[in-house]
Formats: C-alpha cells, structure tokens, sequence
C-alpha cells in the first residue's frame, strides 16, 4: 500500500522530488541486504577518514545523552561540530543512534545539518557489511530517523520517499515518523484524507499505533469536521488499551462541536473530568465555550463552561478573553459595556497578550452588530496609540494586523461605503501589512456592490495558487488557539486564495448574473483538490441540484 496520498498527490509528490534533484536515491531498491545502501553519488558526504571506520564508543555515548530530553550540555551546533570532529577520524556513532541524531538535528531547526549526518552514514552502514542481519536494521533505523527528520522539517517530499524506500524494502517506518508526516501534510488541502491514508497503512504493516499517532490523526479528521471517523479512532483506541491524553478528548470534543453536535460534545467533555490521572487543558474548555458563542448561541452556557474552567484553576488564555468578548459582544441582547469589561481584563492580564482578533472583536461589535461606524472606526484608530502597542517589542506582531484590517473593511462592506475600503487598503498597504485572502474576500464583495465586476476579478486573478493539491502556508491569525501561529504584520510573501476566497467571487460572479463565469470558476477549483466537503459548498451555488446531476449522468 504506496499511495496514501492519493493518485494525483502522490504523482506530484514523485514529479516534485525529481524535479527538485533531490539527493535521496528515489528509485526501487534491490533484495538484499547490502544492496539497499545507496551509491556514494546519492548524497554529499564529509570528508573520508584515513583510517578504517568503525563504531566510535565515546562519541555513541556523548550523543545518546545530547539526544535525551532532559539533556542540558553543549548546544546542537557544537554537538555536530563535535560529531564531525569524530567521524574524520573514522569513528562513527552507532547507526540506532544515528537515527535519533539526525531527528534532533531536526527538531533544532539544524536540518542540513540533519541531511550531511545522513549522507555521512552511509560509509558506516557500508563498512558493517560483514553483519548483514544488523547491516540491514541500521538501514532501517537510519531510513526512518530521516524520514522523521525530514517531516520535522517541513520537507514532506524528501520525508515521503525515505518512507517508500522503506516500506519497498519490506520494512515499515515507526509510529512517531507517521506522526510527524502526519504533522507534516498539514499544509495539503485535504489533509484529513493524507492522515486518515497514511494511519490505514501503517496498520496494514502492523506498526503498533501509540497515543501520539492517535492524537494527531484524530486531530486532522477533528478540523475536517470528520467527527464520524474521529470517534471511530477514538474507540479503536480504547479496544487496544492505547492510554488516551486530554489532547485526545479537545481534538474528539472539537471535533463534535465543529459539526453541532451538542450532546456527544458534552458527554465526552464530562467523560475527560472523570478520567482517573487527568490533568485538565484550557483547549477543551475553550472549545466548549466556543460552541455556545459561535455555533449555538447561548451566552448563559458559555460562561458556564468558563466558570468551570475557573473552578479548576485553569487560567484564561487569549483566545477564552476574544470568546469572552464575543459572547457579550455577537449573542443577544448584546452587552457591550460587559464586553469592554472583559477587554479591560485582558488588558490588565499581563500573563495575556492583547492581539488583533480583540480589537476585531471591539471593531465587529460596535460596527457591524450595533452599527456604529464612527465608534468602530475609533476603535480601530485608538489601537497604534496603546501603551503596550506602542512598547512593544521589535519581534512582536504589528497592530493594527490584517486580523484588525479585515475587521475594519468588513464594517465598511456592511455599511456599504466603498469609499472607506478603498481608504483603509491604501492604508494598509502603505504600513506594509500583508493582505490576507481574508481581506481579498472583503474586497471582492465591495466591488461587486459598486458593480465593477474587472475590478474584482483582476483582484482575484492577482491572488496566487501553491502548488496543486496543497494549501496556502501563510496562517491568517483567526485562531488564537494554543498551538496556532498567528500571521506577521509585514506585507513579506504572496497572498494565496483561500477555499472562501473562490466562493466570495463566484457569488460575485452569480450576482453580476455571469452563471458562466461562476462555473468555470468551480471548475478551476475542483482542480486544486480540496476535500469534498469544501467543494460541496460552492457547487451548491453554481449547479442546482438538478443541473448538477444532470452534469454528472
């Protein structure tokens, strides 16, 4: 089973790794111990020894305690100093630990330094061919480090064809280097089908799946809202007596609430209180409170669930102050002088850092909620004059961000006043801050409005695509989430379209009555392969039903 990916992925992935020139030896290696070592041109190695090469005690054992977690010595630059130091004098650090090194490295941040361990293994493995049972588990071993290095990396090609070279040699890479490809295909558009794929076949080579795997698998179905699969997995992992964690249940309780699905959300999320040794997260709590302001509305159910958070001694994070602000300032009756107490909270929270998406909560509330757009406007014109906005470091986040702008413009859309948005996205692109696709989307409705239809489709043709079948890289800064990164100020890359970025200008083109037009957008969409779920949206605009089917007969 060689195709996780799909079909057309996996035949880009191959294409991209060629094209590339990668210095992995891609192709289909021969039976046999010995034969399965690449060729010395496959890689850029160190300099040669003189003498002959061998195992290096000292050096093993410097590097199987650098590579410990509690490990507090010399930097991992100098340990790589170090370890090159050994291997010119022909002393190699064992293949297993080998393996673990080159994942540091990694994890470091040092992945060229990564790859030249990996290159300079070979000789090593070479040289043992007088062992073959270990020669060919040193292999392994030092396959799957790299694949696992290469995922850390980012570099989910170089990481896909050290998983194949395994697998074509009747191996199979280790639960922890799935999970880190997993990770890593993170920015693929249909990234739940790459995870729930790649966990099918490591089952079918019978890789003992932990919790780890688990969770990041369950995680990637959880944002696609697969809550079905998800909680299949979850039971799966009951039956195999695999140790759940609270990451299990925020990803399944998310998972559930992303979907409406009240009831079984509450249920596991009173289940995870229970649990015997558990050690309760604000995610899931924070999720909770999300449902009730976002999906189902009800602003006493939400503080409920932040009570209990606080019963519990857990602290609110960023994003529990922007729900906070949205439950008083988007549920009716609205209350917005309970929405600037809780801001003033955040404010004086110094364990909390103030960002965009609390100004766009301020922005939204008074704007688009009570229609307000002096005071929204005021608002967004008061944030560069804050004490801690003006103090802030050189290597914090720039506000006013595309999170405030887009706030703003939306304001504007809403009050239909083109004239603002033209003003505020010079304003924005004079101060250098990145257009986002979600800014693009406002700017595309506004156009439409004022009828000048080339105008937004020259704005949407300006847009840029990555590569077919992946997602745009730049994160847009809407989840202040733990674990989510929001987007710098600095206007420093392209602007990729997002899925919504293709609905915004298909509705534009069906309002401009151009049913053409909106069609063979959705077609160039369908391209992109987004996940089913996502297209079903847009075909739904651009296809009744009946059109449709008759399409597909």
């Amino acid at each position: 089973m060689l195709a996780p990916f799909g079909a057309a992925t996996l035949a880009q992935y191959t294409s991209t790794a060629v094209a590339s020139g990668s210095d992995i030896d891609s192709s289909p290696a021969h039976t046999g111990a010995s034969s399965i070592i690449p060729s010395p041109d496959s890689a850029s190695f160190a300099p040669l020894p003189q003498s002959p090469i061998r195992v290096g005690e000292s050096i093993t054992r410097f590097l199987d305690d650098f590579c410990l977690p509690e490990y507090k010595g010399i930097t991992p630059i100098e340990s790589y100093n170090r370890y090159i130091s050994s291997i010119q004098n022909g002393l190699h650090p064992a293949p297993a630990t080998t393996a673990q090194y080159v994942t540091i490295l990694s994890k470091h941040s040092l992945y060229e330094q990564a790859k030249h361990v990996y290159a300079s293994s070979q000789p090593l493995l070479e040289a043992i061919s007088y062992d073959k049972p270990w020669q060919a588990q040193s292999w392994f071993q030092i396959e799957d480090g790299m694949m696992q290095a290469a995922a850390i990396a980012g570099d989910v090609v170089t990481s896909n064809v050290h998983r194949q070279r395994i697998i074509e040699q009747g191996g199979a890479p280790s639960a922890a280097s799935y999970a880190a490809l997993i990770i890593a295909s993170k920015t693929m558009t249909d990234d739940a089908t790459v995870a729930s794929n790649l966990f099918s076949e490591s089952q079918s080579l019978g890789v003992k799946a932990h919790t780890y795997l688990y969770n990041v698998v369950i995680s990637a179905l959880s944002r696609a809202r697969r809550a079905d699969e998800a909680l299949a997995l979850f039971a799966k992992m009951k039956e195999e007596g695999v140790r759940w964690s609270s990451v299990t249940y925020g990803a399944l309780i998310g998972a559930c609430t992303r979907i409406g699905d009240e009831q079984t959300a509450k249920y596991l999320f009173e289940e995870m209180l229970v649990q015997p040794g558990m050690k309760p997260r604000v995610p899931p709590f924070n999720t909770m409170i999300q449902m009730y302001v976002q999906i189902k509305p009800d602003r006493e159910q939400a503080l409920l669930y932040y009570q209990k958070m606080l019963s519990r001694r857990i602290r609110p994070t960023a994003h529990t102050y922007k729900l906070l602000m949205d439950c008083y300032g988007t549920i009716e009756p609205i209350n917005l002088v309970e929405m600037e107490k809780v801001f003033r909270q955040l404010e004086h929270d110094h364990s909390v850092q103030v960002g965009g998406p609390h100004f766009a909560s301020l922005i939204n509330a008074y704007g688009c909620v009570a229609k307000d757009l002096d005071r929204a406007i005021a608002v967004f014109e008061s944030i560069a004059n804050k004490p801690y906005v003006r103090n802030a470091s050189p290597s914090a986040i720039r506000l006013p961000d595309p999170v405030c702008y887009e706030a703003l413009i939306n304001v504007f859309v809403s009050h239909r006043r083109p004239d603002l948005v033209r003003n505020y996205l010079e304003r924005l692109r004079v101060s250098h801050v990145h257009m986002t696709a979600y800014v693009a989307n406002l700017v595309i409705k506004s156009l439409a409005q004022c009828g000048d239809m080339e105008g937004a489709r020259s704005l949407f043709e300006s847009l840029e695509d990555p590569p077919s079948g992946l997602a745009g890289h730049v994160r847009h800064g809407h989840s202040m989430e733990e674990g989510e990164v929001e987007v710098q100020g600095q206007d420093d890359g392209p602007v990729y379209r997002e899925p919504s970025t293709w609905e915004a200008m298909v509705r534009a083109e069906l309002g401009a009555g151009e049913r053409e037009r909106a069609q063979n957008l959705f077609r160039r969409m369908e391209a992109r392969f987004y996940p089913e779920l996502v297209l079903q949206r847009v075909r739904a605009l651009v296809y009744p039903l009946e059109d449709y089917t008759g399409i597909v007969a």
